[in-house]
């Protein structure tokens, strides 16, 4: 169990989805004071010491905001968005960070990052970053994947088949585009993992790779992750390593956590997207209940300059975290959604509550862990 020591006694969440409620309840928990901003106002702010509604992509006001409270750390977890406002809060007023803000701000847009790893890079994928679907006529790789650079939440995301429907495609993925570009990739026809990762000086000290199952009439968008993966074997356990060594090597992700999302081509990993953070998923959830790993507790332990353990403790069973989803738009029940008596929900909303559209077709709502 993490031992908190004084000069953390407040830390600061940005956001306040339910990934970021995991971390400010693991803060709040073990005695720390939890401040949250953000500019979704939901009923999640009942559950921190201090909520104000900041856009937590405006570092001026996160650094103002910082300063007065005098917050002692700043984090979150989920969140492409927040990463570089911790990162330049952080280094201005010298409290801990695993990234430094100009990384992160590589590590925020998708084209930058294929660009930083280069086309030698042999888990890279062909692609094409376009602001106008002008820019796009010489896009001739089909079917591909058509997303904004810079989003998160599977926000925007088209399976493209035909070139034809590339710019309506382009069009609505603008929309979720703060930079206004997007990114065109060519699409892998694979089996889809995730790895977990956790960096030490620069070094893989951790990692855990699961299935990432996605809706079939929803490309990209994830309806559950499986532990451990069952379409790997040692020698593409191998391969993902070696990629997610170079990866976080060329990104300067040397400690704290990371993200992959990948696909198989054969049995070559190929890199989809990468972050500097805890996913969004609950992974860690996941992870613990796996092989007892806490990789939030390493995190603030972390940050916190403590010895963190990293090693497998429990007995591996196969699990599935499996999440509960609806509409955007809808008013939330839970008594209507059908879940066996026995599982143990997790709820990122409460009755009553409209569900936020983030990539507007299947939103999560909660999910369980059960045995598969």
């Amino acid at each position: 169990m993490l031992k908190v020591v004084n000069r953390m006694k407040k830390v600061l969440i940005l956001g306040l989805g339910s990934a970021q409620l995991d971390a400010a309840l693991y803060c709040k928990n073990h005695g720390m004071e939890v401040h949250s901003c953000a500019l979704d106002d939901s009923a999640s702010k009942n559950k921190v010491d201090y909520f104000s509604l900041i856009d937590i992509a405006d570092v001026d006001r996160i650094f103002e905001y910082t300063k007065k409270e005098q917050i002692d750390l700043v984090y979150s977890v989920g969140s492409d968005m927040a990463i570089p406002t911790a990162a330049y809060v952080s280094q201005k007023l010298n409290l801990p960070y695993f990234l430094g803000y100009e990384h992160a701000l590589i590590c925020r847009d998708k084209a930058a990052v294929r660009r930083a790893l280069g086309n030698d890079f042999a888990g890279n994928i062909p692609f094409m970053a376009v602001e106008s679907k002008q820019e796009a006529i010489h896009w001739n790789i089909f079917p591909c994947m058509l997303k904004p650079v810079d989003s998160q939440g599977q926000k925007g995301i088209f399976l493209i088949s035909h070139k034809k429907d590339i710019d309506q495609a382009i069009d609505k993925a603008l929309e979720d585009s703060k930079s206004g570009k997007v990114i065109i990739e060519e699409y892998i026809d694979g089996p889809e993992i995730s790895a977990n990762v956790y960096m030490v000086n620069g070094k893989v000290a951790f990692l855990q790779t699961t299935d990432r199952i996605v809706f079939e009439q929803y490309p990209g968008i994830v309806k559950a992750h499986s532990i451990p993966s069952r379409v790997t074997d040692k020698n593409i356990e191998a391969k993902v390593f070696d990629l997610v060594q170079y990866t976080t090597n060329i990104l300067k992700i040397n400690n704290g956590p990371a993200y992959f999302q990948m696909k198989l081509k054969g049995k070559e990993p190929k890199l989809i997207e990468v972050t500097p953070r805890l996913d969004g998923c609950h992974l860690w959830h996941l992870i613990k209940e796996y092989c007892g790993v806490d990789l939030i507790e390493a995190a603030f332990g972390h940050l916190l300059d403590q010895k963190i353990d990293l090693s497998r403790k429990s007995a591996a069973r196969n699990l599935t975290l499996e999440f509960i989803t609806d509409k955007p738009g809808v008013v939330v029940n839970k008594a209507n959604y059908c879940i066996e008596k026995n599982y143990d929900v997790c709820w990122g909303y409460e009755d009553e509550e409209i569900v936020r559209r983030v990539n507007g077709f299947e939103e999560r709502i909660g999910y369980y862990i059960a045995p598969s």
